[in-house]
């Protein structure tokens, strides 16, 4: 028989309260109590930031839900964190390009499960009669809902901290082959490498119907993304201001989002401070004035290349309507610009930006 119940939690940022449906044997509401005080750890904080690489636990496609390109309920990651006093979510969802900051998280009626095994046994139904069935036998079923008094972030995500369930420190002992009395003794080392087997069902629903579901383990996540960043600058042969923008600086460090600067300096600075790589194309005719007028920045671009950092995008010189232009004018264009690219970054391009205006007719 299903106990339900719900638990009050300790949460920042985008979650209200966390309702805990519970099915481990023998663990009932009045026998869990709070901990004295808090274990150092994650401490959430609205902040997407927060959250590391060993924290992802799986990634989900895009426009994979029932709702389609709607979007609807649509998952794109799942998060976890085990601490030795508490376990920490957080659920990414879809947010269509656009979307004001104000606007919630989830969009009406859409609710958000995270369903938890980590004990023998377990239940497969679905809480509050939702149709179908988990892939997980669960022991812990938290939904997570958004706060109305709460400012919204511009992370689409909703995250929460609960105080460890029952049953879970005698799962996290039994895992560290020490006993069920003995979780003091291994809780910092089990939380720091998230040793406890967890098998998780995240799942979003409306209506009684599921909209889109992952499942994960603890282990970070095995999915590969992959994100290539292209920045381009436009033309410009003389003086500009493109390279180093033309408000203040007042960045508290390189990748600073805050800096209100405008300047292509801020874009190579947040690559370096994040370690990002970066796909760079600056209009053949900017490689020219950068290096009259800001050769430091050719400088900088050609010490990212030397690095492994940056790649050099080509294209035709002049980013002329090429469907106009003679073929070997057209050629000849692209062949300067691949010469600059060498001369100046020391840099052979594999790959060209295509002009705007390169076809007659619209394909």
């Amino acid at each position: 028989m299903r106990r339900t119940y719900w638990m009050v939690v300790t949460f920042l940022g985008l979650v209200s309260l966390v309702g805990l449906y519970g099915s481990v044997s023998g663990d009932e509401p009045a026998a869990w109590t709070a901990p004295r005080q808090a274990a150092p750890g994650l401490e959430i904080t609205g902040d997407a930031r927060l959250w590391q690489r060993e924290h992802v636990k799986a990634l989900d496609d895009v426009y994979d839900g029932t709702s389609g390109r709607a979007g609807r309920g649509d998952l794109m990651g799942f998060y976890f964190d085990q601490e030795v006093d508490r376990l920490s979510f957080r659920v990414s969802v879809f947010r269509p390009v656009g979307t004001p900051e104000t606007r919630s998280v989830l969009d009406a009626g859409v609710r958000v499960f995270v369903l938890m095994d980590y004990v023998r046994g377990g239940r497969t139904d679905l809480p509050d009669g939702i149709a179908g069935t988990s892939p997980v036998a669960w022991d812990r079923a938290v939904e997570l809902t958004e706060a109305g008094d709460l400012m919204r972030g511009r992370w689409s995500m909703l995250e929460a901290s609960l105080w460890l369930p029952g049953g879970f420190k005698e799962a996290a002992s039994r895992a560290a082959g020490a006993g069920a009395d003995r979780y003091e003794a291994i809780a910092a080392e089990a939380a720091g490498s998230e040793a406890t087997p967890i098998g998780f069902y995240v799942f979003t629903a409306a209506e009684g119907k599921i909209l889109d579901s992952i499942t994960a383990s603890n282990a970070p996540t095995s999915n590969s993304h992959n994100v290539a960043f292209v920045q381009h600058l436009n033309q410009g042969l003389t003086y500009t201001t493109v390279f180093r923008g033309e408000r203040e600086e007042l960045a508290s460090y390189d990748g600073d989002p805050n800096n209100p600067d405008d300047g292509a300096d801020e874009l190579l600075a947040a690559h370096d401070y994040y370690d990002l790589p970066l796909n760079w194309h600056p209009g053949g005719l900017l490689i020219s004035a950068a290096e009259w007028h800001d050769p430091e920045f050719n400088d900088w671009l050609a010490a990212g290349v030397t690095a492994g950092r940056y790649e050099i995008v080509t294209s035709a010189l002049g980013q002329q309507m090429m469907p106009f232009i003679s073929d070997d004018i057209n050629g000849k264009s692209v062949s300067i610009e691949n010469d600059m690219i060498q001369t100046h970054y020391g840099y052979t391009p594999r790959v060209a930006w295509v002009p705007e205006r390169v076809w007659v007719e619209n394909p």
